[in-house]
């Protein structure tokens, strides 16, 4: 039984610390913010939580379990809203996204509160388009 849990261990420290090195590689290699930053929420966060449960597997201390148990919970709270933070900054910067990007759902106007007849101008605005690019595609 013991070999088997330190199998398990291994593969999942292993796993843990191959994600967390893709979440690296990303960050450094990516030429996005948002790219960036799904990269290191993502791998890292999973990445961590493989990492943690193999140290869980080692430790059979409840006082150790208990401290692993309130990282992964911090790490899981405070990866996705950071990220969240992050885009949102980007956005009100009204950074350029790469060149590569396709779709831009996001447009940095969009973002700061408008008044109403503002708010049915840019619908009306993005029908037209709609319509136009259906018409292109018929």
């Amino acid at each position: 039984m013991t070999l088997f849990v330190d199998g398990l261990t291994a593969a999942l420290m292993l796993i843990g610390a191959s994600l967390t090195l893709l979440a690296a590689i990303g960050l450094v290699r990516l030429p996005d913010t948002f790219l960036r930053m799904q990269a290191t929420a993502k791998a890292s966060t999973l990445g961590l939580a493989c990492l943690l449960a193999g140290a869980a597997l080692q430790l059979t201390e409840v006082s150790s379990l208990m401290k692993l148990g309130s990282i992964a919970a911090f790490i899981m709270l405070t990866a996705p809203l950071s990220a969240h933070v992050v885009a949102r900054a980007t956005l009100h910067r009204a950074r350029p996204l790469w060149q590569g990007t396709v779709l831009n759902e996001y447009d940095a106007s969009e973002c700061f509160p408008q008044s109403a007849t503002e708010q049915a101008e840019s619908a009306a605005e993005r029908e037209a388009r709609l319509l136009e690019t259906a018409d292109d595609r018929l």
